[in-house]
């Protein structure tokens, strides 16, 4: 029961005030500043969004890395999760 998503240990209060490199997303960076506060890959300047877009698309993990060159494997890994997590705490 690892996952803090599991229902036996979220709460009823929601605190995503925002997803932080804290929570173990150190690939992904949040700042009001960039990209409209969108979360991005920490030094590519590509959008969590955008990753799951292409992936919505049908491009496979290896196409999105070739069509973006500063992304990795874990890159979009950790894109996922970080979505994954992010539905998760909103429900």
């Amino acid at each position: 029961m690892d996952n803090p998503c599991h229902p036996k240990r979220m709460s009823s209060a929601c605190y995503l005030a925002s997803i932080s490199p804290a929570d173990g997303f150190t690939r992904i960076a949040r700042d009001p500043t960039i990209m409209a506060g969108k979360p991005v890959i920490k030094g590519a300047m590509i959008t969590v969004e955008l990753i799951l877009r292409e992936l919505a698309d049908g491009k496979s993990f290896s196409e999105i890395i070739d069509a973006f060159p500063p992304l990795t494997m874990d890159d979009v890994r950790s894109a996922l999760a970080y979505a994954a997590d992010f539905i998760c705490i909103q429900g």
